[in-house]
């Protein structure tokens, strides 16, 4: 069996979360009955698929790395067809990779987060520009969900920038490694008039301080960007313009997604 590495593109909105859920509405459940269906693997309890980024239920990528053994040579167009129609999950690069290739290979991933101006208290304007405290290698547990599994914690972020544009702040955030709702909890912290006068660079490096209670920003507005790897791969592509030029005016009907989401697929068109 070949090792093959894929790059899959979702909208989080309507599924249950990335991984296999007992409602079968995760997005890797759709994705399993795709590569068995299709042929590509025989056997799903011997033939796992490995993933980069377990995101939450209603978080959205643009390109998020899945690692499978499969049977037979895959085709882009038959593991397509097996997924839902709506093209809401989509596998859209593939290259066939050395069978000791890890996907803990990874230099970097790159996340985005949209959030209108008008949710944010005005007086929280200037603090925005405090998100590049987070940068550096730190222990990040004050900003992550308790996991009972005792994930690692310690981390680098290697930039996190915001800028404003058209009612929106829109933030880009860069690291090697982040935890449960990590994200979605440090633009918390910035955005809520509870932390108004907290530092972000104290709950870093002070071990003393407890948990933060923070009330992490919704999923549906969290975008995993891009994954960078330690070398270069000769990708096999479609044409993801040619699969959704003709569905993407019905999406709101078929999916009700927002005007966000409507854009990401836009995005990933063109």
């Amino acid at each position: 069996m070949d090792k093959w590495l894929f790059d899959i593109s979702y909208i989080g909105k309507n599924y249950d979360g990335f991984v296999s859920q007992p409602t079968g509405r995760g997005i890797l459940d759709y994705v399993e009955n795709a590569f068995v269906l299709s042929g590509t693997i025989l056997d799903i309890t011997t033939q796992k698929i490995s993933f980069v980024s377990r995101t939450d239920k209603g978080v959205n990528a643009i390109s998020n790395f899945l690692v499978v053994e499969c049977s037979n040579e895959p085709n882009l167009f038959n593991l397509n067809k097996f997924l839902p129609k709506d093209n809401t999950i989509l596998i859209h690069r593939m290259a066939r990779v050395k069978e000791e290739f890890l996907l803990n290979s990874i230099t970097s991933k790159t996340y985005t987060y949209k959030l209108q101006k008008s949710q944010i208290d005005s007086k929280l304007f200037n603090k925005l520009e405090r998100c590049n405290e987070f940068v550096g290698t730190y222990d990040f547990k004050n900003f992550i969900k308790k996991d009972r599994r005792l994930r690692p914690t310690v981390g680098t972020i290697e930039t996190f920038d915001v800028f404003e544009n058209q009612g929106e702040f829109n933030f880009t955030i860069s690291g090697n490694r982040f935890g449960w709702q990590q994200i979605r909890r440090m633009i918390g912290f910035l955005t809520s008039t509870k932390f108004e006068t907290k530092n972000p660079r104290k709950y870093l490096v002070d071990d003393s301080l407890k948990q933060l209670d923070i009330a992490p920003v919704s999923p549906y507005y969290l975008t995993l960007k891009e994954i960078k790897l330690n070398e270069p791969q000769e990708w096999e592509s479609i044409d993801i313009k040619k699969i959704l030029e003709k569905k993407i005016s019905k999406l709101r009907e078929l999916t009700q997604l927002t005007n966000f989401h409507i854009k990401l697929l836009n995005e990933l068109k063109n």
